[in-house]
């Protein structure tokens, strides 16, 4: 088998049995928040309880199913049904927490349970949404329904496989992995549409199958799924980055939670604008074939108490319900800034940052961060500590060795050869230079020579990109202050992302902003 040893594991866990070993020791009235109805009313339904079992729905009232066939009983009216429980049964009351904004329904349930254990009968609730009501917290036992292993998954995978005449000894843990997090009927819907299209399930159609995890993040409002091209070779320079990013990518099996490897937490970059940040962010996703989820702080905060609260932590809640994945929060100082008062919003910035730092520090889901940030001055020092990231980078500008790399690459990502241009002048000629400022040089070159009458003649060549980087302005003209403190920060507390020693900034004479000149007695000592 492709399975590996912890993968041959299916989910054990009999849900009914559970239901009936609670149902023994006297607890009989059951809450199970989850979507998977159909699964869990089979093994409802295949499990062999003593006690006679009744279902009831908004749709078909009080009903049993015998033989497959529904059979139907008179009553419909919720109140009633409670009124009249019979003794030595089990009541299935499926997706019925709107319900429970009625008062009167609320005391029927109450005085139904009150009763339970003398007629030895039981209330089981299966809803999709968590209302419990005040006055029955105390009632009612909260049930989990597990959701698929990855077991599960490869098993319901290699069925469709197998029912359609397919090869299916090639589906192993990556496949159910990549699905972990899905409800069982979402992981059997997006094999049906993956077979639908492509008539077949290879690695190649992985990024397919979740596409139903899409579907959750849309929902949300709070993130946002990317879809990117980006991969290791559209980062020039910043080695000592990608091979970390290399090496954490050996974790993400069992042999090696087995060896005994930990789950990647997460890494901080920090940096110079335009530098490739958020590049490397993108990158990482398609390196370790992960769903890349941006966080933006902005939409978690709301207007209504504790509703900023509620966001960060079904924010959370969804990051790790599709786990493995990577959570990119791109700038992060803008989102958490508030944290260092918090005294304007009523300390609500303060909570948001302090549920977020504790879930950084505890969580031991499959879900990596990477947080971005171009001023650390605006960083609470409390994100900074060790143990919340794995590691923390410092991503400079480019070296002239990695701004040949990103010169190839902006050359060659637009279709143009490399073979007439002299890299080397133009790497020397852009010193001071971020790669998005460069790739934005290629891309302005390519706008000045282009002649749609004469598109043979119109070849990019040294000349014109020297040209069009004299027209431009870099940043580090005028932040030459402000990189060079972060350059003296970062020395002690950060690992390099490149693996060249930084150049000079060459000092820059004419007039500056003043918001261009930079002081911050903090970065001073």
């Amino acid at each position: 088998s492709p399975l590996l040893p912890d993968m041959k594991k299916k989910n054990e866990k009999n849900f009914a049995k559970e239901i009936a070993f609670h149902i023994e020791a006297d607890i009989r009235a059951i809450y199970v928040e989850n979507y998977d109805w159909e699964k869990f009313q089979a093994e409802m339904l295949k499990y062999e309880f003593q006690e006679k079992l009744y279902f009831f729905n908004d749709a078909q009232g009080l009903h049993q199913v015998i033989d497959r066939q529904v059979n139907l009983e008179d009553e419909q009216d919720i109140i009633e049904v409670l009124r009249n429980i019979e003794s030595n049964s089990i009541y299935v009351f499926d997706n019925i927490h709107s319900y429970f904004n009625d008062p009167q329904v609320i005391t029927s349930f109450r005085v139904a349970i009150r009763k339970l254990k003398h007629i030895k009968s039981a209330i089981v609730i299966f809803s999709p949404i968590m209302n419990i009501p005040k006055e029955l917290e105390k009632e009612l036992t909260i049930l989990e329904y597990p959701m698929p292993t990855g077991f599960d998954i490869v098993t319901a995978i290699q069925r469709q496989l197998k029912a359609r005449g397919l090869p299916n000894n090639h589906i192993d843990e990556e496949f159910g992995k990549a699905m972990l997090g899905l409800t069982f009927q979402e992981v059997e819907t997006s094999i049906r549409k993956t077979l639908l299209k492509f008539k077949n399930i290879t690695r190649e159609e992985i990024p397919h199958l979740i596409y139903e995890k899409e579907q959750i993040i849309k929902k949300s409002g709070y993130l946002e799924y990317y879809h990117p091209k980006e991969d290791m070779n559209s980062i020039g320079g910043l080695d000592n980055l990608k091979k970390w990013l290399i090496n954490r990518s050996k974790a993400f099996n069992s042999k090696a939670i087995k060896f005994g490897l930990s789950y990647p937490k997460g890494v901080m970059l920090i940096g110079v604008p335009g530098t490739g940040k958020s590049l490397s962010a993108k990158a990482v996703s398609n390196l370790w074939k992960m769903p890349l989820l941006r966080l933006d702080f902005g939409k978690v905060f709301g207007s209504l108490v504790g509703e900023s609260e509620n966001n960060i932590r079904e924010t959370i809640k969804i990051a790790e319900s599709i786990a493995p994945s990577i959570l990119w929060i791109d700038e992060i100082e803008k989102g958490l800034a508030g944290g260092r008062g918090g005294e304007l919003d009523g300390g609500t910035s303060t909570r948001v940052f302090g549920t977020f730092l504790t879930w950084l520090q505890e969580k031991e889901s499959e879900v990596f961060v990477i947080a971005t940030a171009n001023d650390i001055s605006a960083l609470p020092p409390e994100l900074l500590r060790k143990g919340r990231f794995d590691e923390i980078f410092f991503v400079d500008l480019p070296t002239f060795e990695e701004r040949k790399e990103i010169i190839e690459i902006a050359i060659r990502k637009r279709g143009h050869e490399i073979d007439n241009i002299d890299i080397d002048e133009v790497a020397k000629q852009t010193q001071g230079f971020s790669g998005a400022e460069i790739d934005e040089v290629i891309n302005e070159a390519l706008f000045n020579i282009y002649d749609p009458q004469d598109i043979e003649n119109s070849k990019l060549t040294t000349e014109a990109i020297l040209e069009t980087a004299r027209d431009i302005f870099p940043l580090s003209r005028t932040m030459r202050e402000r990189i060079q403190a972060l350059r003296k920060w970062a020395k002690e507390r950060t690992k390099s992302a490149s693996k060249y020693e930084p150049e000079e900034i060459p000092e820059y004479h004419g007039t500056k902003l003043k918001s261009e000149i930079y002081a911050n007695d903090f970065l001073e000592d």
